[in-house]
């Protein structure tokens, strides 16, 4: 089987145009390939596509046209025979399924849904034919193995060790980079099923784990993981390095760009060993799997709404105590309608419902990331 040493995610926010495509082919061309590297690249679906598929599933099937005309043209300026090719019949069987009467409600979406990830799929493999490289593909739907249980797909780890092995054991050890879709899997029955909020970066993460590769990179549009919400704050702060219990916390307590499942590998695996959020020019933030990689302090600051409340968490290895020190000692003690450190690792606040949330958030961040006086 091909070597392969690092496992990378593409978000669909990149992906909107042809030479969006080409553009992150290039990147991972000059940063990964040309050094040595062999990498499996996770694709998302274009942005708002899954969106449109769920809607088309619910019988709103005017977004099809859309759809349609969307992927073809990103196909012609990608200029590749062979996309063209492979979206133009995915789209057919894509019109067949929407208006099909022989699949079952409940499995309508899930398949309906699939083919956003497919047709990624099929236009990243062009953008790099494109450029000269030779790209192998492996169908998630035959390499990603899942599970259901209370309503809810995850990856079956033994089971896809074995069977992405095989798919990537059929492909010529002279083709790179290796491209798979994100999001969507088939269950041991052969029937496709998707894995909701975070699926791709729960497939990138999996991926790791099962082939026993260390380090996965999830490429967006921001610079990694920001130290609070940019609309509350003046200035956030991009957060370097996360250790394994900050990251958990920081996806547990909804900060964004980190969702629970795409930890759920290292929890039961223990690898990847580093995760890494970053924008596609490489600033971004670095997790460790291992515990106690990281200093203490303030890393991150939640702020969730919550029966009217305003619940800000404090997140860092370590923190609680100091932080909650340094609050008592401002005038937002007050303010606050009670202040609890859940552990070490954790100081949350509760503000009544108030206009001027931002304005206490903001004072907040200043005084633990910045450390205003």
């Amino acid at each position: 089987m091909i070597n392969i040493d690092k496992v990378v995610k593409v978000g669909g926010s990149l992906l909107s145009s042809g030479k969006d495509y080409i553009n992150v082919a290039e990147r991972i061309r000059n940063e990964f390939l040309e050094n040595g590297s062999n990498i499996i690249l996770v694709v998302s679906a274009l942005k708002g596509v899954t969106d449109k598929l769920i809607k088309i599933s619910e019988g709103k099937t005017e977004e099809l046209k859309d759809i349609e005309e969307t992927h073809m043209r990103i196909a012609y300026e990608i200029e590749d025979r062979e996309a063209e090719e492979t979206v133009s019949k995915l789209l057919k069987e894509l019109r067949a399924k929407v208006y099909s009467e022989h699949i079952t409600q409940g499995k309508r979406s899930h398949v309906i849904q699939s083919y956003g990830e497919m047709m990624s799929s099929a236009l990243m493999a062009g953008a790099f034919r494109a450029i000269g490289e030779k790209p192998g593909t492996v169908s998630a739907l035959r390499g990603i193995v899942a599970k259901e249980a209370g309503g809810e797909a995850s990856i079956d780890y033994e089971r896809t060790s074995e069977s992405l092995r095989n798919e990537i054991s059929r492909l010529e050890r002279s083709l790179s980079p290796i491209i798979i879709e994100g999001y969507i899997a088939s269950l041991p029955d052969g029937s496709v099923v998707t894995l909701g909020r975070g699926g791709s970066d729960y497939t990138a993460t999996a991926i790791a784990g099962v082939l026993f590769i260390e380090e996965v990179y999830m490429i967006t549009e921001t610079s990694g993981i920001l130290s609070c919400d940019p609309k509350l704050v003046k200035r956030p702060k991009r957060v370097e390095r996360l250790d394994a219990v900050e990251a958990k916390l920081a996806a547990l307590y909804g900060v964004k760009r980190l969702h629970p499942r795409t930890l759920e590998p290292v929890e039961a695996l223990s690898i990847p060993k580093t995760i890494i959020i970053r924008s596609i020019t490489g600033d971004g933030t670095k997790i460790c799997a291992e515990n106690g990689c990281t200093s203490d302090g303030v890393k991150l600051i939640s702020v969730r709404e919550h029966h009217g409340e305003h619940e800000i968490t404090v997140i860092g290895k370590n923190s609680s105590h100091e932080a909650l020190f340094s609050i008592e000692k401002t005038e937002m003690f007050s303010l606050a309608k009670s202040l609890e450190i859940k552990s070490p690792h954790i100081l949350q606040i509760i503000f009544s419902e108030t206009s001027s949330i931002s304005e206490l958030v903001d004072r907040i961040h200043e005084k633990l990331i910045w450390g205003a006086q």
